[in-house]
């Protein structure tokens, strides 16, 4: 019981890890250098030209280690719903881990294109800027940045789960839903940036550090379900 409460804890670290990294990512990429408003290629390679270290910083946080964070509340999340939703418990993980896999895979590409393009261009600008954009290309695909379907469908799993069986605060839960159902329906182009980059992204910070609080406070006993709802 003390091992499971302690993965509680750990998942609960994670999670409010997870919400700090949203931060770090949207106050470095839009507020400090406002990379959103740079669409050139050789602007972009320009911007990573000594600033490489802080670039490996962030995406080392923000895709890597966040990944690697994800899969630690993966398994604290699967066991709060084990007992009560197995189903789910196995569908939510399955996904879980899928999209750690893919962020951590996206976050590396990127740290090593950034550092091929910048050293290349002052020589060859032309194949900077064609290694760059394909790198570009398979980072972006990975993290799923035309919708988030992946992180949306765990979310709401996760959270549809939980609310049947009372693990966790049912407003909470509500919260979940909603922001998954965002991230599902920001693979509509016409919606992607305010259901993506808007509901998704900001409202998972709220959602992140609520659900570490919940985690890091849960009690032994909390985690033994007398529900037995599978879905």
């Amino acid at each position: 019981m003390k091992n499971k409460n302690n993965m509680q804890k750990l998942g609960g670290i994670a999670a409010i890890y997870m919400a700090c990294s949203y931060i770090a990512m949207i106050a470095y990429f839009l507020v400090i250098i406002d990379y959103a408003s740079i669409t050139d290629a050789a602007e972009k390679i320009q911007l990573f030209i000594g600033r490489e270290n802080a670039f490996f910083l962030i995406y080392l946080a923000g895709y890597v280690v966040f990944g690697l964070a994800l899969i630690v509340i993966s398994f604290a999340l699967y066991e709060r719903l084990k007992k009560a939703a197995k189903s789910a418990a196995y569908i939510s993980t399955a996904l879980s881990l899928i999209w750690a896999c893919l962020l951590i895979a996206s976050g590396m590409v990127t740290i090593r294109g950034i550092h091929t393009a910048a050293a290349i261009y002052p020589s060859d600008p032309a194949q900077a800027i064609a290694v760059w954009i394909s790198v570009e290309a398979v980072s972006l695909g990975l993290s799923f940045s035309d919708g988030e379907i992946l992180g949306g469908l765990w979310m709401l799993v996760l959270s549809i789960a939980a609310i049947r069986t009372k693990v966790f605060a049912k407003p909470l839960n509500i919260l979940g839903i909603i922001i998954g159902a965002a991230g599902i329906l920001s693979a509509v182009p016409a919606i992607n940036d305010a259901a993506g980059t808007g509901v998704f992204g900001i409202g998972q910070i709220a959602w992140f550090i609520w659900l570490g609080i919940a985690l890091i406070k849960a009690k032994p006993k909390e985690k033994e379900q007398p529900f037995n709802v599978q879905m």
